[in-house]
């Protein structure tokens, strides 16, 4: 199954945030099924940062903000170097 995943559930699941249901987090993590982002998530992302909302997952992975948000823009370009339009696809 193809999943298009909102900012926030994105960021839980990334950071193993509790707000997430175990339920929601072991879908995600199963390895069946493919989740991708809107383009819209890194303006979303670029603004939690700018809001400073993102201090605790960077304090928790000993990194600066600005540092996480790079890794996961890099990621995402990475990605999409990678697969192209092959990442947006109709759910």
């Amino acid at each position: 199954m193809r999943l298009l995943l909102d900012t926030h559930a994105f960021l839980w699941l990334n950071d193993d945030n509790p707000k997430l249901s175990q339920k929601i987090r072991e879908f995600c993590l199963s390895g069946e099924h493919s989740f991708y982002l809107s383009i819209a998530s890194a303006w979303e992302i670029q603004i939690k940062v700018q809001l400073g909302k993102l201090r605790d997952y960077a304090k928790a992975k000993g990194i600066a903000e600005e540092e996480a948000l790079k890794l996961g823009m890099d990621e995402k370009s990475q990605q999409f170097l990678d697969e192209g339009a092959d990442i947006y696809h109709k759910v």
